[in-house]
């Protein structure tokens, strides 16, 4: 780890250790000077990869990431759904809580279906490191002990296994968050994602959640447009920028 402050950029342990490189992310970037004293950092700590999320409206701070060799990755969109309530979580057709007989199925759709993320957009990731994170991902969401996830439900294909996946955990108090958002090829177009989405927003409400958020890549409109139709409202606009760094970054 650097001795650089945290508010600037730190190491990200469980990335690196899953990629097999380092992987740092920047927090700041204030001025031109700034940022280029923390890709030398960076350079001197052997990070391999380093990451910033810029907000997409900030134009100096993107400037300064494009001087500095960053590369526009992805457009990450926050979305809120702002509807107020709360009782008992309903049941919708087809949707059911996940059980462990469940993951290898649901391991091999998120092996599939996250394809718009940051990761496969950019081509320096190893393909199949990129299919096993997703499949870590749904793996210790499944696990309540790994703190991925308070709840994952599952769509029912028509002979009772799993053909999609929602993942939600209590952020706060009074906000739910919908994590992952899966549904086999072969389920697409049936209505499953929006199902769903409803089962993640009655679970979240059941709790107390005054609202619930996800995040998703802008580049996705079949996912936008679903958690559009469950009420979700577009908040924020980001933009992942990944700098690499060319040298033998091996540990």
């Amino acid at each position: 780890m650097s001795d650089a402050p945290e508010t600037t950029w730190k190491i990200l342990d469980w990335d690196s250790e899953f990629f097999g490189f380092r992987i740092a992310r920047a927090f700041a970037a204030p001025s031109d000077a700034a940022l280029a004293r923390t890709v030398e950092e960076c350079a001197r700590q052997q990070v391999r990869c380093l990451y910033f999320l810029a907000e997409a409206d900030d134009i100096p701070t993107l400037r300064r990431l494009e001087h500095q060799g960053f590369g526009l990755i992805d457009l990450r969109l926050n979305m809120i759904q702002p509807s107020p309530g709360a009782g008992p979580a309903r049941e919708f057709p087809g949707i059911r809580s996940a059980c462990a007989a469940d993951l290898p199925a649901l391991q091999r759709i998120a092996r599939i279906s996250h394809h718009n993320t940051r990761f496969y957009a950019d081509p320096t990731f190893p393909r199949d490191r990129c299919d096993a994170l997703y499949d870590a991902w749904i793996t210790k969401s499944c696990d309540i002990n790994a703190g991925f996830a308070d709840a994952v439900f599952v769509a029912e294909g028509a002979d009772g296994a799993a053909g999609g996946y929602i993942t939600c955990t209590m952020i706060q108090p009074d906000r739910g968050q919908v994590g992952l958002l899966a549904v086999a090829p072969e389920m697409r177009g049936a209505g499953a994602g929006g199902r769903l989405i409803q089962q993640a927003l009655s679970w979240a409400h059941s709790r107390g959640a005054l609202s619930v958020v996800t995040v998703t890549q802008g580049g996705n409109s079949a996912a936008v447009r679903a958690y559009e139709r469950g009420g979700f409202v577009a908040e924020r606009m980001y933009l992942w920028y990944h700098r690499w760094f060319d040298f033998d970054a091996d540990r």
